[in-house]
This record gives C-alpha cells, structure tokens and sequence, in this order.
C-alpha cells in the first residue's frame, strides 16, 4: 500500500471511527455531484457526525455512490444523512488500478453507498460566491447543449466545454475508444493549450490594431498577461479538474 494510504490524519477525522459504522452525519458537497446513468456520486466533506445522541464536530471528506440519484443537488449544499461508512476497497488483482489509493491522492479515506437519496437532507448552503458563479454558468452551458442538440452530440460537448462526461453513454465512449481518440474527452493540457493559443493569437492581433499600446508596451508580454484569465475561465468552466 502506497504512503498516501497512511496519512497522519487528526483525531477528528472521520477516518478515525471504528469501521464499517452505521451513523448520521452532516456535511458539505465541496464538487459537483457526478451524474451517471447507472450510478451517481456525492462528494461531501463532513463537518459532524451524531454519536451518543448528540453531535460531535468531525473532518474528512467521503465519497458517497448512490445507486438512483434523482435529487437536484449542487456544489456548497450542506447535506444531513445515514449511511454506513467503510474503507474503500480494490480488487486486489495484481497490476490492476488501484481504486483506494486513488481516492487517497484526493484525500478521500471513507466510502458510502445508497440505494437512492430521497432521504437525504438539505439543511443549508456553504461555500464561496465565486465558485457558486462558476458552478451555475456550468450547469447553464449544460441545459442550453441539453435543450438546442440532440442527445449524442450535446453529450460530447458538455464532454469538451464543461468537462462534464456523465451524458457520455457506454456506446458513445466505445466509438470514440475504437477510433483511438478517447482521450479527447477529458479535457487535458492539450485542450487548455489550444485555449491558450488562440486566445494569445487574438489579443495579439487586437492589440496590434492599436497604436498606444505598441508605444507603450511589448505587445507579446501584454497579450500574454490577458490570456491569463482567458485561461482561468475555462478551467474553472472545466470544472477545475484537468487531467495530466
């Protein structure tokens, strides 16, 4: 087991409870739900859990798999719910993917699955203003794809704008793996690159256009400092979640 598997965690963190453990706890969706067609994903980063009738403030983030996820949950919704928390758990197959050391590189140490969510309760919202911004544009990006294509192709583009690969049918992602370009669907560097490059080549040539800044600035340094935020747009609009 790799080092990540073995952090020096506190005394409050959740992944000091005896395991597997059946309990309510309180926290916070600190992403996006992960929307699938078998399966959907809860991200929460806990803030309490209710031992002994009362509630005891606790740290850690879990990962929750809930088999029908039909609730309309988003990013800084505060969540109270029951469930039975376990370590996560390879398949212990020799050179395979090892799905807890994985999750132990996002700091995630505790699991959970739910057959559906319609007890799960929202009891307030947290989280910063700009990422709420963020997170509303994407899920508006989203609708609009939804509501103006049909299924594959607004799948594909919520795929390549918005890093959202949810939409993505196990048919659709087979196509693109036998045609060798699978990797187009994860947004990646090479797709922050060609952002980067097309919105340098076009302040270069608006800046160009202009005298005052050819006699007052070095036009290369100026176009790439307002490619910066050009940049930081996109991956925030990628979900902040690019792939080496």
């Amino acid at each position: 087991m790799q080092q990540t598997d073995k952090p020096n965690l506190t005394q409050h963190h959740v992944r000091q409870l005896a395991l597997p453990q059946k309990g309510t706890l309180e926290g916070r969706l600190f992403q996006e739900p992960d929307r699938r067609p078998r399966r959907g994903r809860l991200y929460l980063e806990v803030m309490q859990v209710w031992q002994n009738g009362g509630p005891r403030p606790m740290t850690g983030m879990v990962l929750v798999t809930v088999r029908h996820l039909t609730g309309e949950w988003q990013y800084g919704d505060v969540l109270r719910l029951t469930l039975g928390l376990r370590s996560p758990r390879n398949f212990h197959t020799p050179g395979s993917f090892t799905y807890e050391s994985y999750l132990a590189r996002r700091k995630i140490y505790l699991s959970a699955f739910l057959w559906r969510d319609n007890k799960i309760e929202k009891i307030g919202v947290r989280g910063s203003w700009l990422r709420h911004r963020i997170e509303q544009t994407r899920r508006t990006i989203g609708t609009f794809f939804d509501r103006q294509l049909p299924p594959r192709q607004a799948a594909v583009l919520r795929a390549l704008i918005i890093g959202d690969k949810s939409q993505l049918s196990p048919d659709l992602r087979g196509a693109f793996a036998r045609a060798g370009v699978a990797h187009v669907l994860a947004i990646s560097g090479l797709h922050i690159g060609l952002v980067a490059t097309v919105a340098y080549a076009a302040w270069w040539w608006l800046l160009g256009r202009s005298h005052f800044p050819l006699l007052m600035w070095t036009v290369p340094k100026l176009a790439a400092l307002h490619t910066v935020p050009i940049i930081l747009v996109y991956a925030g609009l990628a979900g902040s979640n690019v792939s080496n």
